[in-house]
């Protein structure tokens, strides 16, 4: 099978190539200069050579413009142009809490995209990831250095439940759902819930092998205060829509990702050891 990878110098998109690299599959992947979302015209010749598409694009930033553009308008034009050349699937990488109606816009456009995508009458799978932990990520660097900290004052003394999941785990998803073509929506989420608190504890401990942090409650209204000005410090990961996201973050059921896994997702405990030992 020829498959278009778009995205693959990004966090999933490259474990994602780097697996489907090691399987019988043709992998083709354009830079973002070579296929050029914001120029339709640089797509028909990349997707007339593939039988199946894989969009690992995503972007977070404090320009809602560009976000809305790169996760929804711009991936569904392509996506038509797709459909128009017969593509056989087409599998989207979106996002735990991805919602046409979400507060936030990363998620309203990951929601939009994913809404029309379920009728557009294309056979599509859509990988939903929740926390993605890779030693090497933005996101995860950030958390590991917030972690060291010996004092932390987090919105709601950080009781808001998270699902961190292993990047292994979500590439490994993605392929097998590519291979089997899969239908649907699948939440890829860790083996275990728990609070951002006990998430933050286990990174120091794990990190750094320091005792727990002395965690305080922050007042949601300082946090997103605060979150505004690291904004323009942090590439956009640290946003006072990110707050709105932690506080929004709901349990979902791992049943289906373990199903396509063929067994049960690393816990954050497991991923972690493996990660730092």
């Amino acid at each position: 099978m020829n498959i278009l990878l778009l995205g693959s110098s990004g966090l999933i998109g490259a474990a994602v190539h780097t697996k489907l690299s090691a399987t019988a599959h043709t992998v083709i992947a354009p830079t973002s200069t070579e296929l050029d979302f914001q120029r339709p015209d640089t797509w028909a010749a990349w997707l007339q050579q593939a039988d199946a598409l894989v969009n690992c694009v995503g972007v977070m930033s404090a320009n809602s413009d560009l976000m809305h553009a790169v996760q929804c308008a711009a991936p569904q034009a392509l996506y038509q142009q797709a459909q128009s050349a017969g593509m056989g699937y087409v599998l989207q990488v979106s996002a735990l809490g991805a919602d046409a109606h979400a507060k936030t816009v990363f998620l309203r456009s990951k929601g939009l995209l994913d809404a029309w995508l379920l009728t557009s009458g294309l056979n599509v799978g859509i990988v939903r990831p929740s926390l993605v932990f890779a030693k090497t990520g933005r996101s995860s660097r950030l958390f590991v250095r917030m972690a060291k900290l010996p004092q932390l004052w987090l919105p709601d003394a950080g009781r808001m439940a998270v699902q961190p999941v292993a990047l292994d785990d979500v590439a490994t998803a993605v392929v097998t759902m590519l291979q089997n073509r899969h239908l649907g929506v699948v939440n890829a989420v860790g083996g275990e819930v728990l609070s951002l608190a006990a998430y933050l504890t286990l990174l120091r401990q794990h990190a750094w092998q320091q005792a727990p942090a002395h965690i305080h409650a922050l007042p949601v209204s300082w946090a997103k205060c605060a979150a505004g000005v690291l904004q323009h410090v942090s590439s956009g990961l640290i946003t006072p829509a990110s707050i709105d996201m932690l506080l929004a973050s709901k349990v979902v059921d791992m049943g289906d990702f373990a199903r396509v896994l063929g067994r049960q997702p690393q816990t954050p405990a497991q991923f972690l050891q493996a990660a730092y030992s």
